[in-house]
């Protein structure tokens, strides 16, 4: 999985749509929003080194200084996919049918006279990576 760090962003953390939050290196694992409290610019605390900080819905320690160091940040992660290979063929009505997936292309591709038989009157088209649709 790749990741990345991002600027803090509440809907974000509320969703629950990141792996980790962090301030400056180090992970944060106590974090709180307080929604309802009045007259506060900071309505996140979060346990960092052991202290109580605060930050403004936007994740920035002192808003008269924005991107610092010490502001929240998400790390994200974007799921890599594995190689997954089908047989695309045409059927006798015209209409493209695939076969079974394998892991690699080698695999699809020697199994191609088999299923062809398989398929009842199909033509082999070709290989395909499903990963390259995505």
């Amino acid at each position: 999985m790749k990741t990345e760090k991002i600027p803090f962003d509440l809907k974000r953390w509320q969703s629950g749509d990141f792996i980790k939050i962090v301030c400056g290196e180090q992970e944060i694992t106590q974090i709180f929003y307080f929604d309802k409290a009045e007259d506060t610019s900071y309505p996140i605390m979060a346990c960092v080194d052991g202290e109580i900080w605060s930050f403004t819905e936007s994740g920035t320690l002192n808003k008269e200084a924005p991107n610092n160091v010490c502001d929240l940040f998400l790390i994200i992660g974007t799921k890599e996919y594995e190689d997954r290979f089908v047989n695309i063929y045409e059927n006798p009505n015209g209409n493209l049918v695939c076969g079974a997936v394998y892991k690699t292309k080698e695999e699809a591709t020697k199994i191609i006279k088999n299923t062809t038989s398989r398929i009842s009157g199909s033509k082999y088209i070709k290989t395909i990576n499903l990963k390259d649709l995505i």
